[in-house]
Formats: C-alpha cells, sequence, structure tokens
C-alpha cells in the first residue's frame, strides 16, 4: 500500500522545543482537524503543549505523525519512530532551517522485514 504523508510548513521557521516545535495555532488546528481532533483532544493526548505565547502552540510533529499513520490503517507495530533530529544533529544531518544553505539532500525509508513492506 502506498502512505502519503500531508506535510505542513509555516512561511517562517518554527523555533524548536526540545520534541516539540512551535506553531501558529491557525497550523495546530488544521492538522488536528484533518485527523479528526479538536485542540483539546490534541491537549489531552499530548500532540500539543500551549505555548507562553498565546499565539502559538507547541506541536509534537513525531506523535503527530504515528497518530496519522494510525488513523491511515497502520498498525503500532509496523510503526517506528527514529529519535534523530535534522536540526539538532548537525554532525549527522543537513538542515535548512539550521544553515540557510541550499544544498541536495536525499532521504529514504528501509525496511528490513519484509513482512513489513
Amino acid at each position: 500500500p502506498v502512505v502519503t504523508l500531508r506535510i505542513y510548513a509555516s512561511r517562517s521557521d518554527p523555533p524548536l522545543m526540545g520534541k516539540y516545535i512551535k506553531w501558529g495555532m491557525d497550523v495546530a488546528i488544521e492538522v488536528l482537524s484533518g485527523m479528526g481532533l479538536t485542540v483539546e483532544e490534541g491537549l489531552q493526548r499530548g500532540l500539543l503543549l500551549p505555548d507562553e505565547n498565546p499565539d502559538k502552540i507547541r506541536l509534537d510533529v513525531r506523535k503527530v505523525n504515528y497518530y496519522q499513520l494510525l488513523t491511515m490503517g497502520l498498525q503500532s507495530e509496523q510503526i517506528a519512530i527514529a529519535p534523530h533530529c535534522t536540526y539538532q544533529q548537525p554532525g549527522k544531518f543537513f538542515s535548512y532551517r539550521r544553515t540557510r544553505i541550499k544544498q541536495v539532500q536525499w532521504s529514504g525509508i528501509l525496511c528490513s522485514n519484509p513482512n513489513l513492506a
């Protein structure tokens, strides 16, 4: 099966806050509504954290992606989330958000278990 993930980005890069990234409330509402959730439900599930700026919210992108995959029919044992962050690990990853240098970047997903592919 083909899985398509929708990537959301803002016009300006959000500051990194640990595993939570700051977004405008409008982006959080759009992401959550695409999952059939309200902001209150996102807060209850740990997908969101309040921010000191009332116009912003912190979004756990990894958890959001995990729940998006579950709603698309994948089972939790089929989902693996890497603990890496391209922004915070310059020795391992290129990050345009960090460097502002335009380079070619290749990404891929490898699966060593043919039953999961």
